[in-house]
């Protein structure tokens, strides 16, 4: 992370316009076409080529091969590459070649030039060749992530419904949250249904809680009543919170599907306090919780913390508008429209990358990086950040971006054509991901590679 990330971040004033929840505002004195630039991934910003350029090449002490040069330098997974230098010899059996530390495969060699294959996930970084042990690094390889999206549950197609069932037999309508427990159960606000599912490791979809009428009860399973669900968390007991949109209340489900009300009461106002006795203003910005079982909640610009106990208090002010949050290390990763960033858990603000004064779609560093309207975001197991965007020509209308754990700010390819308005997503062990797209009523799974 450069070193601007690390200064506190400076809250926006408290009589900043608003935007719509999920959406960058666009500043007023700006249009699209003027401050929006698209930058492919497989395009080359000067930002991009100091990734590969802010390390120069190293020699190991004792190593007699050198490396000068690498054609392609930039491609996907499965890129046959060139790699030019002196001093590598003859014999495969004598040399590794890692891109970015992963382990290439090697198809050919001669003593100044290797043929090998960009391995799987392996990343923007160095090129690496090891001769009877002793190493060498050289020249950088830009690495073009993909990901691929794919239907999990749900009929695929603007067509809001309410059914149980597996993969496309199921129906949502305008789903939102997800949270995943331990065992990789998904759980899904079904906001319009206004109603808690449950998606299981198969894609079988069922109902935990929620009549399906607008209302406000605690009760058992179907008994209970919900307005608008809008985001969901899973604890380490497997007790789901739920931000209850426009009841203005945090409720919490237990694994027997006893609904209850934690925090807040029906006055649409942020209070902090315990119970019923708390208030909240706008339960759009996201909900998470920690190692020892508090809750964050995403209320507008501020972040809320409600202990086990039902104690809530404000821990950060001054965001943009919150629309997503993961806790992960003893840290809160926030997302607002146009920004991301890490906070304390008992608060001090720190920007990873984004600028709310812009309106773009543009990689790099820092508040360099533009971001159009960040609609979700999900972590993988090494702490790399996924957002999805939206886009305001709608060509695509999704972009995913990745943010690598030094701050880097990377466009995807391979998504975007076909699909609705993201919202809500879930991260898994095996760096996959899963999106609630309220406009299709569709959860969608996206692999990336």
């Amino acid at each position: 992370m450069n070193t601007k990330a690390q200064t506190p971040f400076k809250p926006v004033a408290p009589n900043a316009a608003k935007p719509v929840s999920g959406v960058a505002m666009k500043p007023a004195n700006s249009t699209a076409s003027s401050t929006k630039t698209i930058v492919s991934p497989r395009l080359l910003t000067a930002v991009q080529k100091q990734v590969v350029l802010k390390n120069p090449p190293t020699m190991a002490p004792g190593a007699e091969h050198s490396i000068s040069d690498v054609t392609p330098a930039e491609g996907t997974r499965g890129t046959y590459i060139t790699i030019s230098g002196q001093h590598f010899g003859n014999a495969t059996s004598d040399i590794v070649v890692k891109v970015n530390g992963v382990a290439a495969i090697v198809t050919g060699m001669s003593d100044n030039q290797i043929l090998a294959i960009v391995p799987d996930k392996a990343g923007t970084g160095p090129i690496s060749v090891a001769v009877k042990g002793k190493w060498s690094s050289g020249a950088g390889f830009i690495y073009d992530w993909n990901a691929g999206m794919s239907f999990v549950a749900g009929v695929g197609q603007n067509s809001p419904g309410y059914a149980d069932g597996t993969g496309n037999a199921a129906k949502f309508n305008h789903p939102t949250g997800l949270a995943r427990d331990a065992i990789g159960n998904i759980y899904i606000a079904d906001c319009e249904n206004n109603r808690i599912r449950k998606m299981n490791n198969f894609g079988q979809v069922t109902t935990v809680a929620g009549s399906g009428a607008v209302g406000f009860a605690d009760g058992t399973g179907t008994g209970a009543m919900f307005h608008h669900p809008y985001s969901v968390a899973v604890d380490h007991s497997g007790n789901v919170y739920v931000a209850d949109l426009d009841n203005y209340r945090i409720r919490r489900i237990t694994p027997a599907g006893v609904v209850t009300t934690f925090a807040g009461n029906a006055t649409q106002r942020a209070v902090d306090g315990i119970g019923t006795a708390a208030g909240f203003s706008s339960l759009y910005g996201g909900i998470c919780v920690d190692g020892s079982d508090n809750v964050y909640v995403g209320d507008g610009g501020w972040i809320r913390k409600i202990t086990p106990t039902g104690v809530v208090t404000t821990i950060a002010r001054g965001f943009n508008g919150i629309v997503a949050m993961i806790c992960r290390n003893n840290m809160l990763y926030v997302a607002d429209g146009s920004t991301i960033s890490k906070v304390g858990l008992s608060g001090g603000v720190y920007p990873i990358a984004g600028n709310n004064k812009l309106y773009s779609n543009v990689d790099g560093y820092g508040d360099a990086v533009g971001f159009v309207g960040i609609v979700g975001m999900a972590m993988d197991a090494s702490g790399v950040i996924y957002i999805t965007e939206e886009n305001a020509d709608d060509y695509p209308p999704v972009h995913v971006r990745r943010v690598n754990t030094d701050g880097f700010v990377q466009t995807l390819g391979g998504v975007g054509l076909g699909t609705g308005m993201l919202a809500g997503s879930v991260g898994d062990a095996t760096n996959t991901f899963y999106q609630a797209d309220k406009t299709w009523n569709c959860i969608r799974k996206v692999t990336i590679q």
